[in-house]
């Protein structure tokens, strides 16, 4: 946390996002510990979940495009938090953005918004007419 820190706002994102895929990672790796024990065949779990999953992602395609809007949003910079965007014609702060979502604010009013919808943005912030003029 010290290192996000230090390197800012983008580094703060990173560093929450890497926090989260870890904790998620061992979670996974527990319960497949825990199912061993047990003297479940974990590699036939798996496969069934393998399976379910699959026949999940036709329907969870909205949350797979939010998903990958948000690696492309993290990895471009197209803005990162502190930044001020233009969402609708009304100016807003970026609050933190997450690998689904973006949360912005401006006069107490805070909006979540998928990043999938994040098309029509513009960054009015100095950061990013200093990336411009470079």
């Amino acid at each position: 946390m010290r290192v996000a820190m230090l390197s800012g706002s983008s580094g703060e994102t990173i560093s929450h996002l890497t926090a989260n895929l870890m904790k998620y990672l061992g979670a996974g790796i527990c319960l497949y510990q825990i199912t061993m024990n047990f003297g479940v065949d974990a590699k036939t779990a798996l496969a069934s979940v393998g399976i379910v999953g699959f026949g999940l992602t036709f329907g969870a395609q909205g949350l797979i495009s939010d998903l990958i809007s948000g690696i492309f949003i993290l990895f471009e910079g197209s803005y990162k938090v502190g930044d001020t965007l233009l969402i609708d014609g009304e100016p807003f702060v970026v609050k933190s953005i997450g690998i689904r979502s973006t949360r912005v604010e401006a006069d107490g009013k805070v909006r979540l918004i998928n990043n999938s919808g994040m098309s029509d943005v513009v960054n009015i912030s100095s950061s990013a007419a200093a990336q411009r003029d470079e």
